[in-house]
């Protein structure tokens, strides 16, 4: 993201809007599993497990959420209300 926004003259926060889509697929194969396996066990979906998962890490204070409707955007949303990852679900994930 910071290559595309330098080249283009965009903002980092839209490149990696514009990134996202591509990266989570390229790394559905390594990590679909292991997501679906901490969110069955969290008793959430896929979003909301990581979007825990990026709320978690180190130095982060926000995060991009999209939603294709008003319901889904408040189903994502319950990962700031859920418990906080545990270390081994952090280990987990990656």
């Amino acid at each position: 993201a910071h290559t595309l926004g330098a080249t283009y003259d965009t903002p980092h926060g839209v490149a990696c809007a514009m990134m996202l889509p591509i990266v989570m697929e390229y790394n559905a194969d390594c990590t679909g599993d292991k997501l679906k396996a901490v969110a069955d066990s969290r008793n959430e979906n896929m979003a909301q497990t990581a979007l825990a998962w990026i709320l978690s890490q180190e130095g982060v204070t926000s995060t991009l959420v999209g939603a294709s409707s008003s319901e889904q955007l408040m189903r994502n949303m319950q990962c700031i209300k859920s418990a906080p990852l545990s270390a081994e679900e952090i280990r987990i994930l990656g």
